[in-house]
């Protein structure tokens, strides 16, 4: 096959968009998790170690479950929550909880795992707790490097996380939900 010779079954099953189908095309809205901060899809909380990060994700977890407000402020919508705390354990987390919450009650759909399983398994067994919830709104992974697969040796690791994250961004996608 030369440069020239092209396969036309390559393109199949792509959508291709030109610049004025684009324009035009009427997008639905995006489906905000927290308004103006956290839409539905595939979203990285990430910074240094020991900033903050598992508290904001629990705070937004703990808000979205009830409908309450997120991050002191912010408005959300009650839905379902999936929290993987894989870096926590389960007094950890209640601990957490407790210091969030203050005297509200935990919602029953916020629902956490201090244990999941990793690689390939850990995306399948979300699709399936989203399958089985269809009021899921939010998934929360706590850390990312609990349920990705190994590093390779001499691999590289902008191509191994992106396609880490390939089946998180497809869950967050077909189920509407964000996934951080």
């Amino acid at each position: 096959m030369t440069a020239v010779d092209v396969d036309p079954m390559l393109f199949a099953g792509h959508r291709c968009w030109t610049g004025p189908e684009l324009l035009a095309h009427e997008f639905p809205p995006l489906r905000w998790i927290v308004p103006g901060l956290v839409p539905a899809g595939l979203s990285l909380l990430v910074g240094a170690p020991k900033v903050g990060k598992s508290w904001a994700a629990l705070d937004v977890a703990l808000a979205v479950a009830a409908g309450g407000r997120a991050l002191g402020g912010i408005g959300v919508e009650a839905g379902g929550v999936l929290y993987l705390a894989l870096e926590d354990g389960p007094r950890r987390v209640a601990d957490r909880m407790r210091m969030l919450l203050g005297t509200r009650a935990a919602s029953k759909r916020f629902h956490a795992f201090t244990d999941w399983p990793h690689g390939v398994d850990a995306a399948r067994a979300t699709w399936q707790w989203c399958t089985d919830h269809p009021d899921i709104r939010l998934v929360v992974v706590d850390t990312l490097a609990r349920v990705r697969p190994q590093r390779s040796k001499g691999g590289n690791s902008y191509d191994e996380d992106t396609a880490a994250l390939i089946p998180w961004q497809e869950l967050a996608e077909r189920f509407k939900v964000a996934s951080c």
